[in-house]
């Protein structure tokens, strides 16, 4: 069973009446807190009180994932003299959502295309292939699932969801 830190989020899930200006200084304590304690960690998931916080701090800290994977691709490329021709990394973009591997997604709808998926089920993304137009995800309960990136269900970042959503 995962176990799940609830300290980095608790200055966010208590405060719901928060400014605007506290919030964004609560999502940035909480990103320089991830960064110390590896950023995408599936133990990691913050609780916040509405829909609209949940996409202020998924987006915040997509962005620094984002960098970071930009920073660990750019060193593997130029690392590995058959990958340098290579200049893009891997991404998936849907749904004006961007995923980099190691990203942290929460599917919205159980079933479609992949009946095994349920609804809010987290999981992290482990590969990215563009030649072969799949992309693999871990679910969080430990099943590994390949899929066409045409097949892909709806999903949002994954690294805040609202405490309903939780459950």
């Amino acid at each position: 069973e995962r176990e799940v830190d609830l300290s980095l989020a608790a200055d966010l899930f208590v405060q719901p009446d928060a400014t605007a200006k506290n919030q964004n200084a609560l999502i940035e304590k909480l990103l320089n807190d991830w960064k110390k304690k590896s950023i995408g960690e599936s133990s990691s998931l913050v609780l916040t009180k509405d829909e609209e916080l949940a996409e202020q701090v998924n987006a915040a800290i997509h962005k620094q994932r984002y960098a970071m994977a930009q920073t660990e691709w750019d060193k593997w490329r130029l690392a590995d003299p058959n990958e340098r021709g290579r200049t893009e990394m891997p991404t998936y973009t849907a749904d004006d959502h961007t995923l980099v591997v190691g990203d942290r997604i929460r599917f919205r709808k159980a079933g479609g295309p992949l009946k095994q998926i349920h609804q809010h089920e987290l999981g992290t993304v482990t590969e990215i292939t563009p030649e072969t137009q799949t992309l693999e995800v871990e679910l969080d309960r430990g099943e590994r699932i390949r899929m066409a990136m045409d097949r892909v269900p709806k999903f949002d970042h994954g690294y805040a969801v609202t405490h309903e959503q939780a459950d």
